[in-house]
């Protein structure tokens, strides 16, 4: 009697099971099949009762096995059609956007045509300097101003129409005039510009403001060309480029009659991310004018003070030649850079010839590990990407050193003799934002108006660019 009802529990207990299970997986009947053998084995169920709970089973799995199948396929049928939904969603969505035009707002904001036919950027500069000026005979007024509050608009134009438009808002009218020229690029390395815009010459006065090494190029810089009308070609080769222009007056029209003619070669045998070598030399003739007069000076590489510790003053020239001789290389964190500018001044009468000359020799340590950013094509430093940006982690940081030298004193001409040494540490937040700090000791000033002058200068800028 216990048998029989053990026996009956059991067969109860199983087909519950069996029941219950609607939809059994293969690990649960394998598990009814080990406990049937089991009650089989020890008389709990007879040979007939398993045979027959086995089976049983059995169906239950093929049964439960072909419902998987189809829940299975219903799926992937199901994925099938989503896919399908998504790429003719995907079709539609290229064809109604087809012509919208790509905006980039990261770093920059730029607006482009699919087809790059059409491009218009809008960019521009913010600099504020600070100044302390340690007077030692001389008339140097510490203080602050807004050095550079640029804005440009440049694009492209049938994709080989290159135009750009700046403007500074430190000066008005035309004198805020910085570049403003078209472009034509459809040669091969090769493009052809009319405008204004600056003249090609030397590697410290090409290099933007943006990234030069300290808060104001160098003494020497007082010589150098800048930005008048005309015409020029740049092209390139893989180690060498070149360029040169036709030049007349400024944009503000204050030399009426001056011509230029200008010329800037240069070769980098090695020009890779981190290694860099490079060789230039620049030529500039210009003619005068009908003003026939020329006057060259220079403030001590500090913006603040319109002071200038030497200063030719205006005398008779009917034309000058300006040479450059530029060197620079990056090996890893480290960099180095100089040039040696010379001006020869033709005059008419019984006034002498005169010449004068300037150099600088610099350099630079990335503490952070950057290098230096060469760019090759246009043969000038550009603009520096921290590793990691403040936020995620210091920015970069580079600390730099510099001496410059400008005599302007040769024969009935007394603008005096100025040299400088200057620290500097720079710390470039991310690729927009910038802050530096220079310490400036002028060592001597022979002659001029401010003779003996040993100014010491602290200055620091906040800088963002876009």
């Amino acid at each position: 009697m216990k048998r029989s009802i053990k026996t009956f529990v059991s067969i109860s207990l199983i087909l519950a099971w069996l029941v219950m299970g609607a939809t059994p997986v293969l690990a649960t009947n394998e598990a009814m099949l080990d406990l049937l053998k089991e009650l089989k084995d020890n008389g709990t169920i007879t040979q007939e009762q398993y045979k027959a709970l086995k089976n049983s089973a059995l169906a239950d799995e093929e049964k439960a096995t072909a419902e998987q199948r189809e829940v299975i396929k219903d799926q992937v049928q199901e994925q099938v059609v989503e896919k399908e939904v998504q790429e003719q969603v995907k079709k539609q969505v290229e064809e109604v956007t087809k012509d919208y035009p790509e905006i980039t707002t990261k770093g920059k904001f730029e607006v482009k045509s699919k087809d790059g036919k059409w491009k218009w950027r809008l960019g521009g500069r913010l600099q504020f300097d600070g100044a302390y000026y340690d007077n030692d005979n001389s008339d140097l007024k510490s203080g602050a101003e807004v050095r550079r509050a640029r804005l440009y608009v440049a694009g492209t134009l049938w994709r080989v129409w290159d135009f750009k438009f700046q403007y500074d808002f430190t000066d008005s009218g035309a004198a805020g005039i910085r570049d403003a020229y078209v472009q034509y690029t459809g040669f091969d390395r090769t493009w052809l510009r009319v405008g204004n815009f600056k003249q090609p010459f030397s590697l410290e006065e090409m290099t933007s403001t943006r990234f030069i090494t300290f808060m104001e190029r160098s003494l020497a810089n007082a010589v150098e060309a800048g930005r008048f009308l005309g015409i020029g070609a740049r092209t390139y080769g893989k180690k060498w480029t070149a360029e040169t222009g036709f030049f007349g007056n400024d944009v503000t029209g204050d030399d009426p009659g001056s011509y230029a003619v200008v010329a800037r070669g240069t070769f980098a045998p090695i020009h890779e991310k981190t290694r860099v070598a490079h060789l230039g030399a620049s030529l500039e003739y210009r003619d005068t004018g009908d003003d026939d007069t020329l006057r060259i000076r220079q403030r001590p590489e500090s913006h603040v003070t319109d002071v200038r510790l030497i200063d030719t003053d205006t005398f008779d020239a009917d034309a000058f030649t300006n040479i450059a001789i530029e060197a620079a290389g990056v090996y890893g964190p480290f960099y180095v850079q100089g040039e040696y500018i010379n001006s020869w001044v033709n005059r008419s009468g019984p006034n002498p010839d005169v010449d004068f000359y300037g150099w600088y020799a610099q350099g630079s340590w990335f503490l952070t590990g950057e290098s230096k950013n060469y760019q090759f094509k246009k043969a000038v430093f550009g603009n520096i990407k921290p590793t990691r940006n403040v936020g995620q982690g210091w920015g970069a940081w580079e600390v730099a050193f510099r001496y410059s030298i400008l005599d302007l004193t040769d024969k009935d001409i007394g603008g005096g003799t100025e040299e400088n040494i200057t620290l500097g540490l720079n710390w470039y937040l991310n690729p927009n934002m910038r802050l530096t700090a220079n310490l400036i000791k002028v060592l001597d000033v022979d002659g001029g108006p401010n003779d003996g002058a040993k100014p010491g200068i602290a200055q620091m800028r906040a800088q963002v660019i876009w």
